[in-house]
C-alpha cells in the first residue's frame, strides 16, 4: 500500500524542486571559521550531541552562543550546518553566525547569535491565555518557514523554544535532528523527544513528513492549557504495556501455578548457588535431555509467583532462558524451576578474551533479550556479568570472519528480581548487584523504571571496552555512589537529584566530595585502546546518565552505529550467519536516515 501523505501537503515538492546543492548535505563543503575569534565564558548546558556555551566574539565583544559538538558521524554534523545556512535569516530560526574546528581535537563548533539561556518551559506556569496564543503563533512562523523551505525540526519541544525577555523574541533552536523532506522517502524514527514523539515514531512508521512536529505543538499546547506538563507523561516507549493487558496477565498473586510431576527429573550435579536458590544439572528421564534445575529456597509465596508468571509471559522471547516445567517437593513443599540446559559458563569468563566485534555482537544479543522483555512490560532488575549465559556446546552461530572465537547462543537467566512495570509506581531499591545498581536505587528513588536495566548493561560496556571489571567498584552501597560521581561528576549528581527532588542520605556528607565530570578517554590504556572507539565512548555515554530518563532504551541502543557492524554482518551472512531477533524490523531502520 502507497503511503498516504498528510492532508495538508503544501509544501511536498520543495525539494525536487531545488537544485541538488540545496539539500545533498554530503557534498558539502564546511566554510571553516577562525577559532581564535571567540572565547567561552561560561557552560549553559549539555544534551545528547553537544555541550553549549555562553562566549564572546573578541573582536567586536559581541555575546554569541557557542554549541560545541559530540563525536557523532560527519554526514550528521554537515546535515546540521547545511540546514541552518539553508534557514539563516528565516522568521524565528536561530541565526548560525559562523562554524569554527578546533585544530588539535579536531572537534567542530556552532557559533549562534545569542540567546538568553531561558527556556519555554520556564514560562509554562506563568503563562496568560494571550501568552500562549501570542508564543505559539510565533513558533509556528517558525516552522512554516523551515517546512516551506522543505526542511523537518524532529525535535520541536519547549526546551528548544528560547525567548528573550527584554526583546519579546522567541527563537527556534537545536537543529541537530532537522532532516531535508522527500515526498515517499523512510526515514529514521530515532528523533524526537519522548514526551513529543507523533504517533508515527512510536509505531516504527518511517514514511513521516511535516506533520510530526505539528504533533509536537499539539503536546506543548496541551501542556499549557491544561498545566500539565508534560500532556503525555510516558517513562519509555513501553510505557503503556501492562494498563493495555487484562490483569491476569500481570497479577502475579492471583496466578495459579500448574505443577509438574518432580520423579520426571533426576539431579546430575551442582552448578552453583545464589541468594535465593541453588542450582544443579539435570535430566528429564522420560527422554533423557538435559535440563537445568534450579530450586528456590524459603522465600515468600508472592516472589516464587511473580517468576513464574514473568517467566511464563516471557517464554519464547529472543535470548530469554525458556523455562520448561514448574515442580515441588512432596514433602518439604520446595518449588523448583525446570529450564532449558545451558552450559554453566558466564559472560563473566569471557571478559579478558573478547574482541571489539565479539563485545558489540554478545551485547547486541543481550538487547535484544532486554528489548524482548521490556516490550513485555518487564523490567529484569539484575543485569550482571553472572546472569547472562553462554553455550559453548548448541553452534547456532557459525564462526565469523571478523571473530576468532564461536560467536554461540546467549541467555539472559536469573529472573528472580524481574518485576512488571507500571506508571508512577514505586519499587523496592534493594535490587540488582551493587557494582550494577543505578544512580536511582543508590539514592533511594523508588520511581525507576526499564531504563534501571540499562544503566546496568552500559556498566558491563565499561567493564568490557576498558577491562576494568568492575568497572564502578564501590566497597558497600555508599561507596558505589561515590565511585560514581568520581567519574560522571558531583555537580551533575546534585542536577539530578535537585530535578526529581530527592533528598540525599546525610552520611554522604562526609564521603561525597567534590568531583568534576571525567573524559571517557581518561580509561584508554595500551591493553585497551583496540576496544575504545570513538562510537563506543558515544553509545557508553548515552548509557551512563544519572538521569535515567536521558538513558538510550533497549530499542533505541540497538540502533545506535556501534552496531553497525553487527547488523552489516548478519546482512552479508545471510544464512551463514544467524542473528535473528523478534524485532528484526530494526536492521533495515538502523541504515535509515539519521
Amino acid at each position: 500500500m502507497a503511503p498516504i501523505p498528510s492532508k495538508a501537503r503544501v509544501y511536498a515538492d520543495v525539494n525536487p524542486s531545488k537544485p541538488r546543492e540545496y539539500w545533498d548535505y554530503e557534498s558539502h563543503v564546511i566554510e571553516w571559521g577562525n577559532i581564535d575569534d571567540y572565547q567561552l565564558v561560561r557552560k549553559l548546558g549539555r544534551g545528547k550531541y553537544s555541550e553549549v556555551f555562553e562566549g564572546v566574539k573578541i573582536t567586536t565583544e559581541e555575546k554569541v552562543v557557542v554549541k560545541i559538538l559530540k563525536p557523532v558521524k560527519k554526514k550528521k554534523i554537515k546535515r546540521e550546518i547545511k540546514i541552518l545556512e539553508n534557514l539563516r535569516g528565516g522568521t524565528n530560526v536561530i541565526t548560525l553566525l559562523d562554524v569554527v574546528k578546533d585544530p588539535i581535537s579536531r572537534t567542530p563548533a556552532l557559533i549562534f547569535e545569542y540567546v538568553n539561556n531561558s527556556d519555554f518551559k520556564q514560562l509554562y506556569g506563568t503563562l496568560s491565555d494571550f501568552d500562549i496564543r501570542f508564543y505559539l503563533y510565533e513558533l509556528l512562523k517558525a516552522l512554516d518557514y523551515c517546512h516551506s523551505q522543505g526542511i523537518m525540526h524532529r525535535d520541536v519541544k519547549p526546551h528548544n523554544v528560547m525567548i528573550d525577555h527584554e526583546k519579546k523574541q522567541l527563537r527556534l533552536i537545536d537543529w541537530g535532528l532537522a532532516e531535508f523532506y522527500h515526498p515517499k522517502q523512510d526515514y529514521n524514527v530515532r528523533v524526537a523527544s519522548r514526551y513529543f514523539k507523533g504517533p508515527e515514531l512510536l509505531v516504527d512508521y518511517q514514511c513521516y513528513d511535516y506533520s510530526l512536529d505539528m504533533w509536537s505543538l499539539g503536546c506543548m499546547l496541551a501542556s499549557m492549557i491544561f498545566r500539565k506538563e508534560p500532556f503525555f507523561h510516558g517513562h519509555d516507549n513501553y510505557d503503556q504495556v501492562n494498563p493495555s493487558k487484562p490483569r491476569e496477565y500481570w497479577d502475579y498473586e492471583s496466578h495459579v501455578i500448574e505443577w509438574g510431576n518432580i520423579d520426571d527429573y533426576q539431579l546430575v550435579r551442582k552448578l552453583g548457588r545464589g541468594k535465593y536458590s541453588e542450582v544443579f544439572e539435570g535430566v528429564k528421564i522420560t527422554t533423557e535431555e538435559k535440563v537445568v534445575v534450579k530450586i528456590l529456597k524459603p522465600v515468600k509465596k508472592k516472589k516464587i509467583k511473580r517468576e513464574i508468571k514473568i517467566l511464563e509471559n516471557l517464554r519464547g522471547g529472543t535470548n530469554v532462558i525458556t523455562l520448561l516445567d514448574v515442580v515441588k517437593d512432596p514433602i518439604s513443599r520446595t518449588p523448583a524451576l525446570i529450564f532449558e540446559y545451558v552450559n554453566n559458563s558466564d559472560f563473566k569468563q569471557l571478559y579478558g578474551t573478547l574482541s571489539d566485534f565479539d563485545i558489540r555482537f554478545y551485547l547486541y544479543e543481550l538487547l535484544k533479550a532486554l528489548d524482548y522483555c521490556h516490550s513485555q512490560g518487564i523490567m529484569h532488575r539484575d543485569v550482571k556479568p553472572h546472569n547472562v549465559m553462554i553455550d559453548h556446546e548448541k553452534k547456532q552461530f557459525t564462526l565469523l570472519i571478523y571473530s576468532n572465537i564461536m560467536l554461540l547462543q546467549l541467555r539472559l537467566i536469573d529472573w528472580g528480581l524481574a518485576e512488571f512495570y507500571h506508571p508512577k509506581q514505586d519499587y523496592n531499591v534493594r535490587v540488582a548487584s551493587r557494582y550494577f545498581k543505578g544512580p536511582e536505587l543508590l539514592v533511594d528513588y523508588q520511581c525507576y523504571d526499564y531504563s534501571l536495566d540499562m544503566w546496568s548493561l552500559g556498566c558491563m560496556l565499561a567493564s568490557m571496552i576498558f577491562r576494568k571489571e568492575p568497572f564502578f567498584h564501590g566497597h558497600d552501597n555508599y561507596d558505589q555512589l561515590v565511585r560514581i560521581a568520581k567519574v560522571l561528576g558531583t555537580e551533575e549528581l546534585h542536577e539530578y537529584i535537585d530535578k526529581y527532588h530527592i533528598e540525599l542520605d546525610p552520611r554522604f556528607n562526609d564521603i561525597l566530595g567534590r568531583h568534576s565530570r571525567k573524559r571517557w578517554e581518561r580509561f584508554i590504556h595500551a591493553e585497551n585502546q583496540h576496544l575504545v572507539t570513538p562510537e563506543a565512548i558515544d553509545f557508553l555515554d548515552k548509557l551512563l546518565r544519572y538521569d535515567h530518563q536521558e538513558r538510550l532504551t533497549a530499542r533505541e541502543a540497538m540502533a545506535h552505529p556501534y552496531f553497525y557492524p553487527v547488523v552489516e554482518a548478519a546482512r552479508q551472512g545471510g544464512d551463514v550467519v544467524s542473528v535473528k531477533s523478534e524485532h528484526s524490523e530494526i536492521l533495515p531502520q538502523v541504515a535509515a536516515t539519521s
